[in-house]
């Protein structure tokens, strides 16, 4: 009995060694990661944790709290990326997968990565550890040190984003003693400010400081930027030159940087240096994590009335109660969901005070791109903004008597606007640069209170036509193309333009009609040079050339198009299918021109299913013989 004793004790204790020796060095899970399977090209997700942490408190997420997150993510199919593939995608290297997500971990917390990490591991989740380079050398164990940070360099399950040297500092600004960011103000000397040479330099120093110290950890070049306090220096009490300061030494350092919070979601046409995310909250469960991404996926539905506060991000202060939107001075009010938006319908009912003044935007790609029509007391006003230039393209007077409900509609279709003040038209196709092309929609107060009483918002639908002339388009296809390719010329005869050709363009232009002439083969005699000297001269007329900027070429005929992008004409690439599913991927990612894949649905639609894991949505023009359903961004043409 003693010898059966003995041995059943060793038989426990090998047991236990066994189970502590496979718990040591058993393969860790690898992170999910098939790329070769994405084919998003709408966009991905961000989210920002300040910590995770066994403290209850507000900003922070329990350890506990922070899996049944992680495992909601999971069950609701979200996928994490790299930044790399992030910045692939936002340069349209590579698609994404649906759902697609990066978790950032703000402020360098040694709790945060030991809690997350076994975390991570088990989803098969990628994580970014974002670290002010300052802490690093920091007194105490709460933040990583440099010999740990290169263990997470290291870690398949982690990558690093920079939060600056110093950036996170506040700083001394006025001679009574007064704070401010560190990237945003000047620094106070003895009994003077810093001048723009000293605010300039400490700036910038900052951003190479703290890239340099990360990338030496890492032995890789770390690419991503989170601003401290969503600071850029554009805000309210920044200096002047803060902005562009810190513009340059993001862009001269990194590939990306993340300014705003708020928005989790960062469509196609994002820009890269002023990425959003939103910051969990400590007492979100599963399902309200879950809950508040959703609500800011693409929306491809119009929304046809207020309706409830989940349609609506509020920014400074807005209320939506009893079926109206409150909209103090200097609030606004998005639509979720319409960042990858273009070509949009929106009608308002208002009213504001006297004095007050109200803006609808649309294709808001940020706080430098976009474009608003503005309503004051007497004037109407569309503008447009690019990288930070005001226009006002058009002004309209208007008679409005004070505090009483008015109506705006406000269309944008292609490179054209339209606006209705009372359902009266006040600005009739008014031209618009080819710069801002897509973003959100919202609407925001300025010097005043203004009442949302009614708000409708659709996008309007994409159809490139395949005929000869726009005004033979039966008129419901006509409301729905943006696009129309004629066949005009051949490389078997001169090339010209009629009156009845320049009538035709003029007349799709002010529909916001862009028309792109297909050059068909054939044989003139004449150099290809010279060839495309004549047409460039045919439609150099003032009518037509600012109109007529692109052109339809089959891809083989490669000597044509160097000829005409040497006279300035951009190029629509004209792909048979079949020829299109030949292509070698190499040569699918080179190529940075549209494509418009030709032929009977039957052999289209195989190869827009190849296609669209090379080529970003938006550079994918699918023929289709009757409208049908195509992945978001692809454009279709009708014949």
């Amino acid at each position: 009995m003693k010898k059966l004793s003995f041995f059943l004790q060793w038989v426990l204790i090998i047991g236990i060694a066994a189970g502590v020796l496979y718990a040591a060095f058993k393969p860790k899970p690898q992170p999910i990661y098939e790329p070769a399977a994405w084919k998003s090209w709408e966009g991905f997700f961000v989210l920002s944790y300040t910590g995770i942490t066994k403290s209850d408190e507000p900003d922070y997420v329990l350890p506990a709290r922070f899996r049944v997150q992680l495992r909601a993510l999971k069950e609701a199919g979200y996928q994490t990326i790299k930044l790399a593939d992030a910045m692939a995608f936002l340069q349209g290297q590579g698609p994404l997968p649906e759902k697609a997500l990066l978790l950032l971990f703000e402020g360098d917390r040694k709790d945060s990565y030991i809690e997350a990490t076994p975390v991570l591991e088990k989803m098969g989740f990628f994580g970014n550890l974002c670290v002010p380079t300052k802490l690093i050398r920091s007194w105490g164990n709460f933040f990583l040190k440099e010999g740990e940070l290169k263990k997470v360099c290291q870690h398949p399950n982690w990558d690093l984003v920079s939060m600056g040297h110093q950036a996170i500092d506040l700083i001394r600004v006025d001679a009574k003693g007064g704070e401010g960011h560190f990237l945003s103000r000047r620094l106070w000397l003895t009994n003077k400010q810093e001048d723009d040479g000293a605010f300039r330099q400490r700036l910038t120093e900052d951003y190479v400081t703290a890239g340099g110290n990360l990338s030496r950890l890492c032995d890789h070049r770390v690419i991503a930027y989170l601003y401290p306090y969503t600071d850029t220096g554009a805000g309210a009490g920044a200096d002047p030159l803060a902005a562009d300061i810190n513009r340059l030494g993001v862009e001269t350092n990194y590939l990306m940087a993340f300014t705003r919070a708020g928005n989790p979601f960062n469509g196609s046409q994002g820009d890269r240096y002023n990425l959003t995310r939103l910051r969990v909250q400590g007492n979100w469960d599963g399902h309200r994590l879950v809950t508040e991404l959703a609500k800011y996926s693409p929306r491809q539905e119009a929304l046809t009335a207020i309706g409830n506060q989940e349609s609506w991000q509020l920014v400074n202060g807005p209320q939506l109660e009893n079926g109206v939107i409150r909209l103090p001075i200097d609030s606004l009010a998005w639509v979720r969901g319409t960042d990858n938006w273009s070509d949009v319908d929106v009608k308002v009912r208002l009213r504001f005070a006297p004095g007050a003044q109200t803006a609808i935007y649309v294709r808001h790609a940020g706080p430098q791109t976009y474009l608003r029509l503005t309503a004051a007391d007497q004037e109407i006003s569309l503008q447009e903004r690019l990288g930070g230039v005001m226009q006002t393209l058009v002004r309209q007077p208007v008679k409005q008597s004070a505090d009483q409900s008015f109506t705006l509609r406000f269309k944008v279709q292609g490179n054209r606007a339209w606006a209705w003040f009372n359902n009266a038209p006040v600005i009739r196709s008014a031209p618009l640069t080819s710069l801002t092309r897509m973003g959100s929609i919202g609407i925001g107060a300025q010097d005043g209170q203004v009442t949302v009483e009614d708000f409708a918002a659709a996008p309007l639908r994409y159809v490139v036509a395949l005929a000869r002339d726009y005004g033979q388009l039966p008129s419901d296809l006509r409301e729905k193309t943006r696009v129309i390719i004629p066949t005009w010329f051949s490389l078997s005869s001169l090339p010209e333009v009629d009156m009845a050709r320049r009538h035709e363009v003029l007349l799709a232009a002010a529909a916001g009609v862009e028309t792109i002439p297909a050059v068909t083969p054939g044989d003139s005699g004449m150099a290809m040079d010279r060839w495309a000297a004549d047409l460039a001269a045919a439609l150099n007329t003032a009518n037509l050339k600012p109109l007529v900027t692109t052109l339809a070429v089959n891809y083989d005929h490669t000597p044509l198009i160097g000829a005409l992008e040497k006279q300035q004409f951009r190029i629509l690439l004209t792909v048979p299918a079949r020829q299109a599913l030949e292509l070698t991927p190499e040569q699918l990612r080179q190529e940075k021109r549209v494509m418009l894949i030709e032929g009977p649905e039957a052999e289209t639609r195989p190869a827009l299913a190849r296609l669209i894991h090379l080529i970003p949505a938006g550079r994918l023009i699918v023929q289709l013989d009757r409208p049908g359903p195509v992945p978001p961004g692809v454009r279709f043409a009708l014949q």
